[in-house]
């Protein structure tokens, strides 16, 4: 008998800024190199970081090239995390 594999879904969903600054110590990437790469501001950037700032595919494209890994990477990081917002938001109402 076959069992369907269930989707791990964390009761807080963890936005993607916590693989960006993951990633950034491991590759002893700063804070204002990356800003500067992406066109940020320091307060945008703090934004992307907690999840309040949108990763455009432009964005990706510099983290690729910057951290590593592949647009799509990041674009499923970042759908994957938005969709996990939305269902709790669902959950409250």
């Amino acid at each position: 008998m076959a069992t369907e594999a269930k989707k791990f879904e964390p009761e807080n969903p963890v936005p993607p800024g916590w693989t960006i600054k993951e990633m950034m110590e491991d590759r002893n990437v700063s804070q204002y190199e990356l800003m500067e790469k992406l066109n940020l501001s320091n307060s945008d950037f703090n934004l992307l970081l907690i999840g309040d700032l949108l990763i455009s595919t432009k964005d990706a494209e510099v983290l690729v090239s910057t951290l590593g890994l592949t647009v799509s990477f990041w674009n499923n990081l970042e759908n994957n995390y938005r969709e996990l917002l939305e269902k709790q938001r669902k959950k409250r109402s």
